[in-house]
């Protein structure tokens, strides 16, 4: 993957209807594990945390929207901690800022 530079950023919205939110959900989630973060059992446990609700509630087949929305909100926030960490640490950065438009 190229390199990103320091101050990229990408505005993410939020799709509309249930089943683009719940794919768009994923897609920021599988990143945490995909990238080599956390692995995905650990990613699980940290959201089922972040959202208040027990492990197995805590996969996106299961959720609302409301829920969904969560999801990429944790989401983004640990992506955009990670990316900080990486900065600090001089590893690859693998993605850019994420910054959320409701």
């Amino acid at each position: 993957m190229a390199e990103i530079s320091h101050t990229a950023f990408e505005v993410v919205k939020f799709s509309k209807g249930h089943e683009n939110l719940k794919s768009q959900a994923h897609k920021y989630f599988d990143m945490l594990w995909k990238f080599g973060y956390i692995e995905r059992n650990a990613a699980y446990e940290y959201l089922s945390r972040w959202l208040g609700v027990e492990e197995p509630q805590a996969h996106m087949s299961k959720m609302d929207k409301e829920m969904c929305k969560k999801v990429i909100e944790c989401s983004i926030q640990m992506l955009n901690d990670i990316r900080r960490l990486d900065l600090d640490w001089g590893d690859p950065i693998k993605h850019p800022y994420y910054e959320l438009e409701n």
